[in-house]
């Protein structure tokens, strides 16, 4: 397990040029925004407008902020996750001055993600989550974004090393807020 910090992350251009992402995660590393078999992000919303359009792939949004987004003409609150095909044109509408978004992006042929959010009072969910990671296929991932910090816990496919242990205690003994849960496996 390794931790990505919030302050860390680098903002991209959208595919389709009218707005910014922070990238969390990407695999396989260093790909583009098209080149990707699953990816992890966080988005700002600051207009209306489309979002990019990914074919053969599949699309999961968690809306962070109060600040609220109509989608394709329903409403998305806070703390839910909103799933949809990648090829649709997906308009978004702010009901807000902004919105900030967490999402994953992956090839529907080639994974599967699970998404989740949990309270700091469901221990055992997020327990359960961490013993998870342990099984990690290299291929794929397990995550826990941790709504307070906007850090990232991942583990890939060392789930032994000292590095991961080293984060998981980190992370264990860190104060616990909303998480958002997230299993990405080979279909």
């Amino acid at each position: 397990m390794f931790v990505i910090r919030a302050v860390d992350l680098k903002k991209t251009l959208w595919k389709n040029g009218s707005g910014f992402s922070s990238l969390v995660i990407a695999h396989p590393h260093g790909s583009s925004v098209t080149g990707f078999d699953w990816r992890v992000s966080v988005a700002e919303i600051n207009s209306d407008g489309e979002f990019s359009q990914f074919p053969s792939c599949d699309r999961a949004l968690v809306l962070l902020n109060p600040g609220g987004v109509i989608l394709n003409g329903e409403k998305i609150e806070p703390l839910t996750i909103v799933r949809f095909p990648g090829e649709i044109t997906s308009r978004a509408e702010l009901t807000g001055e902004f919105a900030r978004d967490f999402g994953v992006i992956w090839k529907r042929d080639l994974y599967k993600v699970d998404i989740s959010i949990v309270g700091s009072s469901e221990h055992a969910k997020v327990e359960k989550h961490l013993s998870e990671l342990r099984e990690t296929d290299p291929r794929g991932a397990r995550l826990i974004f941790q709504m307070s910090t906007g850090d990232t816990f991942v583990s890939e496919s060392k789930p032994d090393d000292e590095e991961n242990r080293d984060a998981q205690s980190r992370f264990s003994s860190s104060s616990v807020s909303t998480l958002i849960l997230v299993s990405i496996r080979p279909a």
